[in-house]
């Protein structure tokens, strides 16, 4: 009887252990989540308040002087409704919004539309081998709003030049490929691109303005319709960032 006690009660715990591993993992990246959103929503905070500080103890300060401060606190403020909306839309992607929803869309007619709507944006073109019609799982607004982000990131970090886009069509995937001509990446860095607030090193310097979220964003959106984002790149030849999402 006390074997099979001590048995019990180390099964007990092991398994009670099993149970709550994915609650701890979760509230450790709740936890983790908050300290990074509440830094970098500090920084611009802390840069408005000091310049503002600066410009009312100086009894001396001159028109242009004040325009400078007050033009230094717009770029702020623009950078914090970005991370704002950025945060929000992180929060509304809910997994229980799309459990059991068998929406489907063609990503060669998402593809083709993206690029005639957006080319002077982003500087667009489409791929010549992109197949015209790619049926797929997936809500197409939302794999979208994932493809802008992707084609945002890639004209800015190469600099304006052209971006590709391309549709192929695999036995069980459907890949939609964005394929920059920037300064590409590390291999350590493309492990971590994804990762919430991670900014490679040439980040602060090609996009002041980010904030490290949307790859985030973008991945958030696509693994909720079971589907994946996969980066190539090698430093100087620019990089490749697939959105695969299996066929309808």
């Amino acid at each position: 009887n006390i074997l099979i006690l001590v048995i019990g009660s180390i099964a007990s715990y092991l398994f009670a252990r099993r149970t709550l591993r994915p609650i701890e993992e979760a509230h450790s990246a709740q936890s983790k989540f908050t300290a990074n959103a509440s830094h970098q929503l500090r920084t611009p905070l802390a840069t408005m308040q000091a310049e503002i500080d600066v410009a009312l103890r100086d009894k001396k300060l001159s028109t242009a002087e004040a325009r400078h401060v007050l033009q230094s606190n717009l770029e702020e403020i623009g950078r914090l409704r970005v991370l704002s909306d950025q945060l929000l839309r992180l929060t509304r992607i809910d997994p229980s919004h799309t459990k059991g929803q068998q929406k489907t869309f063609d990503a060669g007619v998402l593809a083709k539309r993206f690029v005639h709507k957006n080319h002077k944006i982003y500087n667009l073109v489409l791929s010549k081998e992109s197949k015209p019609k790619a049926m797929s799982k997936g809500d197409g607004v939302l794999i979208e709003e994932a493809l802008t982000i992707l084609c945002e990131n890639a004209y800015r970090y190469s600099g304006g030049k052209v971006v590709t886009i391309g549709v192929t069509k695999g036995r069980n995937c459907v890949r939609i490929s964005v394929a920059d001509h920037g300064p590409g990446m590390k291999f350590e860095e493309q492990e971590r691109v994804f990762d919430r607030f991670y900014r490679g090193k040439d980040s602060a310097r090609l996009n002041p303005a980010g904030h490290g979220l949307g790859l985030s964003l973008a991945r958030e959106i696509v693994e909720r319709y079971e589907g994946t984002i996969i980066v190539k790149s090698k430093l100087g030849s620019g990089s490749v960032f697939s959105i695969v999402m299996p066929l309808a």
